[in-house]
C-alpha cells in the first residue's frame, strides 16, 4: 500500500513544473512551425515558371553591351563572354532612367548612374574567371556601411562596353499553388497573435525589434505628455 502511494506521489507534478513543461511544449511548437514554414517556402520556390503567351512588356531595362568596334574585332567573342559575368541591369517605367533628388529645397530628376558589376572577394571564385579574364581586373579597396575596408575587383577597361535601353519583356510567370500559400498564410496568421513571432525569433537567436508607441514601458511614460498647460497647472477656465 505504501509503495502505491509513493508511486502516485511521484506521478503528480507541481504547478511550477506544469507551467515549465507547458512553456517547453509551446517553444517546441513554435520551432516546428518555423521548420514547416521553411519547408513550404522551399516548395513554393521550386514550383518553377510557365511561359507567358503572349509576352507582356513592363517598362524598360538598361544593360551593357559590347561596343560595336570591339564586337567586330578579333577579341569580340572574348569580351562578350566576359560581359556575362559582370553585366548589371536597371529597370525603369520610362526610357529616361532618372531618379528624384532634392536640390536647394526642390525635388528634381537627375540621371541614374550605372556601372559594371564589381566582384567582391567572397564571389571571386564563384565567377570562375579564366587567367586571361582575371588580367582585366584590378583590386580596389572600398569601405562598407560599417566603415570596414573591403577589397573588390574592378574591370580595368569599362570603355569596351556601352549602355543600351531595351524593352523589358516578361516571357514567363511563377507557377502558384493556392494550397501551399494558404498553409503559409495560416502559419503567419497564428504567429501574429500573442507575441508569438517575437518569441519564435528569440528561440532562433535573432534580434527582436520593437516598434514605437504602445510598446513604451510604463515607467518611461510621461503622464504630462500632450496635456494642455492649463490642465497641467490646474488653472480655472
Amino acid at each position: 500500500m505504501g509503495s502505491l502511494q509513493s508511486q502516485a506521489h511521484f506521478r503528480l507534478k507541481s504547478k511550477r513544473r506544469r507551467k515549465r513543461l507547458q512553456k517547453k511544449d509551446q517553444e517546441k511548437h513554435l520551432l516546428s512551425l518555423h521548420r514547416e514554414r521553411n519547408r513550404l517556402s522551399r516548395q513554393i520556390r521550386n514550383l518553377g515558371y510557365e511561359p507567358l503567351i503572349p509576352p507582356v512588356q513592363k517598362g524598360y531595362k538598361r544593360i551593357f553591351v559590347v561596343r560595336e568596334d570591339v564586337r567586330i574585332g578579333r577579341q569580340g567573342a572574348f569580351f562578350a563572354e566576359l560581359l556575362k559575368k559582370i553585366n548589371s541591369v536597371q529597370y525603369s517605367d520610362t526610357k529616361a532612367f532618372t531618379k528624384k533628388k532634392r536640390r536647394r529645397g526642390r525635388k528634381i530628376r537627375v540621371p541614374r548612374e550605372q556601372q559594371l558589376h564589381v566582384i567582391h572577394e567572397s564571389e571571386w571564385r564563384q565567377k570562375k574567371l579564366t587567367e586571361a579574364e582575371a588580367v582585366y581586373f584590378a583590386p580596389v579597396q572600398v569601405w562598407d556601411r560599417a566603415g570596414e575596408p573591403r577589397t573588390v575587383y574592378q574591370f580595368r577597361e569599362p570603355w569596351r562596353y556601352v549602355l543600351r535601353v531595351v524593352p523589358n519583356l516578361i516571357t514567363e510567370v511563377k507557377i502558384k499553388d493556392s494550397l501551399l500559400e494558404k498553409q503559409v498564410a495560416a502559419i503567419d496568421r497564428y504567429l501574429s497573435f500573442n507575441d508569438r513571432q517575437c518569441r519564435q525569433s528569440r528561440l532562433l537567436g535573432r534580434r527582436v525589434h520593437h516598434g514605437w508607441g504602445d510598446g513604451e514601458l510604463p515607467k518611461y511614460k510621461n503622464p504630462l505628455r500632450n496635456q494642455p498647460l492649463r490642465e497641467m497647472l490646474d488653472l480655472p477656465e
